[in-house]
């Protein structure tokens, strides 16, 4: 069974790329065949118009290096054994000809610096900070490779709502400065509507409808786009009331799974 299919787009540099869509709609299985995690069984992915299923191994450590991942799991995607040095340093071990060991310790700072923490923090464990602190400590990671794009995989769905604003705010000031696109996948709708400069909506594997940010929430096109802003909640009561009379109004989505 094809689990994505038919799916176009092309993300900018600086650019805020929101995927939006149902537990199972395939945007996990499409940000894991852009980091190389899965081969694709057909079609290309491009980047610098290079198809990254075709790079030969200079290639892919080039790929690599422009294309970094910020995880779920705040509390699992950092080695509970490693200090916060190694871990910001462990690309570095990989990759030997990125950055002279000598100055492994001043970028690490600088990267920490640059998400709000300290030098203070080099010399500890993940398990000493909070969940919002290691997200930030995992985007200081992600920056170590000085990469050009970012892939947030529900990269704030762990955390409470406050340090969602934070880490937020963060990755958007990290855009302004750094120039670095993001692919942001999410189930926030509100947080989508204002974060992205685009959003792309998944349903049952394909796309259905994509475009910028603002003229997509203002007149949605697809009817499985109305669905999933009527089922977003909302704080104002009548808006809320509102919005489930029109989901009530709405068929529901076809749910009919792609064929081999």
């Amino acid at each position: 069974m094809k689990v994505v299919h038919d799916v176009n787009l092309t993300l900018h540099k600086g650019e805020i790329m929101c995927i939006v869509g149902e537990s199972g709609s395939g945007k996990s299985t499409l940000a894991r065949s852009i980091l190389r995690l899965m081969a694709p069984s057909s079609g290309a992915i491009r980047f610098h118009g290079d198809d990254i299923t075709r790079l030969d191994k200079a290639g892919i450590r080039r790929y690599q290096r422009a294309v970094q991942a910020v995880f779920q799991d705040p509390y699992s995607s950092l080695n509970p054994r490693m200090t916060i040095l190694d871990v910001i340093c462990e690309p570095w071990t990989i990759q030997k000809d990125v950055l002279p060991r000598a100055q492994w310790r001043d970028k690490a700072i600088h990267l920490l610096e640059s998400v709000g923490l300290d030098a203070k923090a080099l010399e500890k464990f993940p398990g000493e900070f909070s969940g919002g602190q290691r997200q930030r400590i995992a985007i200081a990671r992600a920056l170590a490779m000085s990469s050009e794009i970012i892939v947030c995989d529900e990269a704030i769905s762990a955390l409470d709502l406050m340090v969602q604003a934070q880490v937020i705010a963060l990755l958007r000031d990290l855009r302004d400065r750094l120039n670095v696109a993001l692919l942001f996948i999410c189930h926030d709708l509100n947080l989508v509507r204002s974060f992205a400069d685009s959003v792309l909506v998944m349903q049952a594997g394909r796309i259905v409808e994509q475009g910028p940010a603002a003229a997509l929430f203002d007149a949605p096109g697809h009817p499985y786009t109305r669905r999933l802003i009527a089922a977003s909640p909302v704080v104002d009561p009548d808006a809320q009331s509102e919005r489930r009379r029109a989901r009530q109004a709405l068929q529901p989505p076809d749910q009919t799974p792609l064929q081999p």
